[in-house]
């Protein structure tokens, strides 16, 4: 056989192969297609690669092992030709794989690409917001977390399955960064630890502690805004070290608690037995007050937020009413008269919020509305309270609309809601630390509502100190409200007409 009929570009051998396939080769590019796949072993492994033939695979073996036949047998007999011409499709498509994957190998060779294991897989409750940071030049799948990842979680939670045996829930505000599968540090945050035998030893970094357990399970409080760390051991025990000046050093056990006092020890604290997220919730923690009880001596705080068992909520200052409401029953308020005063402080300084509510204000145009729906904070200093209520008209916008102050700031709506009827009203603020008619969106009905007046202001909200109001419903307001509920994030657009419905 000439040499020549032995030879072929690899371009010009996929045609043919595929010239095969589809029933469109030429005797003469048959007869080279044959000299080359009976002489080149590179061509025939390539034939393999591409027409997954086993069968003429096995017919080519045969007559290699039967060189006595006087005849050679054509490696690829033309009566098949037909029924392979519907595999041309997916020969492409694995040969245009096959050629990815070679170039994908190349290039991860150039750039140096590493193939870290991961050290922990992430889930993330419904509605969360938040950002992961991966090290350069290393690979990494959806879900996982390698060795020198930073997760910044801006709203929701977080639940962590790390490899040596750990599960973490994680809750905003946090930021933090998985340094090994035994160690994470802890930027900022609520987090929670339940560790396995496996993973004895497993260490929790802070700015000013270091937290190592001896088989626990424990929570771990970081406030960047108060400099507050804590540590709490709802079981088990663990070491704390102090990083501060004094080194203070000491053993944690079940039921007991400490913080990094300003002198850099270790002070005892009361432990938080409730204070910690236990496990990954379906969407944004929330408490809800539904004001369905028949008496007022008592009213329960409902929904996932941690530490919800401890928030006593009753009424100070005089009386309300037992009305109906929506489904159940509702309180009707009046100005100077009772409301409700809970020990929840509220939303703190610039976190997302979603406010929640149904109100049903008196049929008197001419009326000036007065208190609020809710609020907390200290009204006495810039930014640092947060209040919804109906707008009284006083300074702008529309008498009678939804109104969300943040102390010297505010954004007010359209709707008026003094037409005797049951609204659905809801305020989201997200988190920018920036109050104005971008920032917060006021919802009526289901509907956002156009802006009619808003001055911006900075958001700060101060809540647990000197000063600062706990949570409070209808202080001083003149109407009814029913269901109100707190959500720690911002609710997107497009769900706000299911809160109406829940």
């Amino acid at each position: 056989m000439n040499l020549k009929q032995t030879e072929s570009s690899p371009q010009d051998l996929d045609d043919m192969i595929f010239e095969l396939l589809d029933g469109a080769i030429t005797p003469d590019r048959h007869q080279k297609l044959q000299g080359i796949l009976k002489h080149n072993p590179a061509a025939r492994q390539r034939y393999r690669d591409l027409t997954r033939l086993e069968d003429l695979l096995e017919d080519q073996m045969h007559s290699a092992a039967h060189p006595q036949m006087s005849t050679p047998q054509n490696l690829i007999p033309f009566d098949r030709l037909a029924r392979r011409q519907r595999k041309r499709i997916a020969m492409w498509s694995a040969a245009t794989a096959a050629a990815v994957l070679l170039i994908c190998g190349v290039i991860l060779t150039v750039i140096n690409v590493s193939f870290e294991p991961s050290v922990a897989t992430m889930r993330y409750a419904e509605h969360s917001d938040y950002r992961v940071t991966y090290p350069e030049d290393v690979d990494y799948e959806a879900g996982e977390l390698v060795s020198g990842a930073i997760v910044e979680l801006k709203q929701g939670s977080v639940e962590l399955n790390i490899n040596s045996g750990v599960v973490a829930v994680v809750e905003a505000p946090a930021l933090f960064k998985m340094v090994d599968e035994y160690t994470l540090e802890l930027k900022n945050g609520n987090s929670w630890f339940s560790v396995s035998p496996q993973g004895h030893g497993f260490t929790v970094k802070t700015p000013q502690m270091e937290v190592v357990d001896l088989g626990t399970e424990f929570g771990v409080v970081v406030d960047p805004t108060t400099a507050d760390e804590q540590v709490h051991v709802l079981r088990g025990r663990v070491q704390v070290s102090s990083l501060l000046k004094m080194k203070d050093v000491q053993t944690l056990t079940t039921g007991q608690a400490c913080k990094v006092s300003m002198d850099g020890g270790l002070e005892t604290i009361p432990v938080a037995q409730d204070s910690f997220l236990k496990g990954l919730p379906d969407g944004l923690t929330y408490l809800e007050w539904s004001l369905d009880e028949p008496t007022n001596k008592a009213f329960a705080a409902t929904g996932n937020m941690a530490g919800l068992e401890d928030v006593v909520s009753s009424v100070v200052r005089g009386k309300i009413d037992v009305v109906p409401g929506r489904k159940d029953r509702a309180r009707r308020f009046h100005p100077n008269n009772g409301f409700i005063q809970t020990t929840w402080p509220g939303v703190d300084a610039d976190r997302p919020r979603t406010i929640s509510a149904w109100v049903k204000y008196p049929k008197k145009p001419d009326a000036i509305p007065t208190g609020a729906i809710i609020e907390w904070g200290n009204p006495d200093l810039n930014a640092a309270k947060w209040r919804v209520t109906i707008n009284a008209g006083g300074d702008a916008g529309k008498v009678g609309a939804l109104r969300t102050e943040f102390s010297r700031g505010y954004v007010i709506g359209t709707t008026d809601l003094r037409d005797g009827e049951w609204h659905h009203v809801v305020s989201v603020y997200d988190g920018s630390g920036r109050g104005d008619a971008s920032t917060i969106k006021l919802y009526v009905d289901g509907k956002q509502e156009e802006i009619s007046e808003y001055k911006v202001n900075r958001v700060g909200t101060i809540v647990g100190r000197p000063g600062a109001d706990p949570c409070l419903i209808g202080r001083n307001f003149r109407g009814t409200i029913d269901d109100v509920r707190v959500y720690q994030g911002a609710y997107p657009e497009e769900y706000i007409p299911h809160l109406m419905g829940e």
